[in-house]
């Protein structure tokens, strides 16, 4: 999870001799529009300080496609954040100012190494936590870096903060359908030719 795991992950893949780079995985919804659930097919991929990454056209067409018959899909701009994004005001504050539809914490890294190799890039996020939902702070301390959650860790969080319980449930039941989006999404082919590699993100 994060930009330095992502950089790793997407310079092994290439190194393994990938040819393309799929950023996959899920992302916290910042337009109060996009439901948990939503599968994002971003245009183009943000980071903090403004900068830009477009992703294949080509390739994201294919998959709106693919991916359409079966599967509602959300366009807009992806925003890579250096941190979690946890609170809904922290959240709208992101939304008006970037007008990015969500957030994640890796595709940025991804695409903007993929661009400087001249290598088509596409992302392929679920929504996991809408715009109106707080991520319970306990999951967000509680969290590895690769987005696993440590159990006994987050009992004691939990003890220290049971207010916390009621928002970590209904994020229980937003992971449980968005998983089984990806699961779905794993099942179907999403690249037209050989030679592609996913470059695994997740969401704290």
């Amino acid at each position: 999870m994060g930009a330095a795991a992502a950089a790793a992950g997407t310079w092994a893949l290439i190194t393994a001799g990938a040819q393309t780079i799929l950023s996959w995985g899920f992302a916290g919804g910042l337009d109060p529009a996009l439901r948990p659930g939503a599968v994002l097919l971003p245009s183009e991929i943000l980071d903090t300080v403004g900068a830009r990454v477009t992703v294949s056209s080509s390739w994201r067409r294919w998959l709106v496609e693919h991916i359409a018959p079966r599967h509602g899909i959300s366009s807009g701009a992806l925003l890579t954040s250096p941190q979690s994004v946890g609170t809904v005001a922290a959240k709208a504050q992101l939304f008006k100012a970037t007008r990015a539809v969500a957030v994640d914490m890796e595709s940025f890294i991804s695409a903007q190494i993929a661009q400087q190799r001249s290598m088509p890039f596409v992302a392929v996020r679920v929504v996991l936590d809408a715009a109106q939902d707080e991520l319970p702070a306990a999951i967000i301390r509680t969290a590895d870096q690769y987005g696993e959650l440590q159990v006994a860790r987050l009992l004691t969080e939990l003890l220290r903060t049971p207010a916390d319980l009621p928002a970590l449930l209904r994020l229980a039941v937003r992971f449980r359908r968005a998983d089984r989006t990806l699961a779905a999404l794993a099942g179907l082919h999403l690249q037209p030719g050989a030679g592609s590699a996913a470059a695994r993100g997740g969401r704290t």
